[in-house]
């Protein structure tokens, strides 16, 4: 019987996950028993095929190209999500597939992405914080830190975003195009003989009609560093020392190289 394990890939400058010879390795010998992958610090914009890891906890895809969440599957026991220095935009959008999509999830960090005003007001961070916690009730910590700090937002917007969040997924719910997942048959992650297509090579084959994306096409706009709201949310340890000596099991998925 195989143990728990992970997968990283990390810094290989991957455009598909089809280009990752350890991803592949795993969905071929052991997809489920995989119950972490690291793909961080490439430039992938598509993460579909991911389902073939049905046992899947911790996430981790910072630094990449990714714009939103549609190209997500279904990961029913995902626990935590990183998301750190990508390009994801559309508040609407992305806490309609968190919701869906991930109806465990724990832990988010979604630093350094435009949909986040983290960096923009202590104010509009803290109506940020609010919404995404009660769209995802679930939630333990967003962007490193608990909520413990945003209840009276949390109380004050409650019956005003969960009416919001009803009518979203009612309009999204003829929309299922938006949150479909990889149909069955698709699922399998098989070698790759000649002649015979699988998740890899169809998404290898996409890739190739797409024009190189750019760093800065990930970054999307500006940010501004707002003291206040760095302050309120983080003590004067940087953030790694204090999650790394917090007793949170949740916490530890940010390291030192990707802030």
């Amino acid at each position: 019987m195989h143990s728990t394990i992970k997968v990283v890939d990390r810094k290989n400058d991957l455009r598909t996950l089809g280009d990752s010879l350890e991803l592949k390795n795993a969905a071929e010998n052991k997809a489920s028993n995989i119950v972490e992958v690291d793909l961080s610090f490439n430039q992938l914009d598509n993460i579909e095929a991911l389902d073939v890891f049905p046992s899947l906890k911790i996430l981790l895809l910072d630094h990449n190209n990714l714009t939103s969440l549609q190209s997500f599957p279904s990961l029913p026991r995902l626990e935590t999500l990183s998301l750190s220095y990508n390009g994801i935009r559309g508040q609407d959008n992305l806490l309609i597939n968190l919701s869906q999509k991930f109806p465990a999830l724990k832990n988010l960090n979604l630093m350094k992405n435009p949909v986040n005003p983290m960096f923009d007001s202590e104010e509009k961070y803290a109506e940020f914080r609010a919404t995404v916690k009660i769209w995802i009730p679930t939630l333990q910590t967003l962007d490193g830190t608990d909520f413990s700090q945003n209840m009276d937002d949390i109380r004050k917007k409650q019956k005003e975003v969960e009416a919001q969040k009803s009518q979203a997924l009612k309009s999204a719910g003829g929309s299922k195009k938006a949150l479909e997942t990889i149909p069955e048959e698709r699922k399998e992650w098989k070698g790759g003989a000649s002649g015979q297509k699988n998740v890899a090579q169809e998404d290898i084959l996409s890739d190739l009609k797409k024009k190189k994306q750019g760093a800065s096409a990930a970054g999307g706009s500006t940010y501004q560093f707002n003291q206040r709201a760095y302050k309120k949310y983080h003590s004067t340890r940087s953030l790694v020392e204090r999650i790394l000596k917090s007793h949170s099991e949740g916490n530890r998925f940010i390291r030192n190289e990707d802030l």
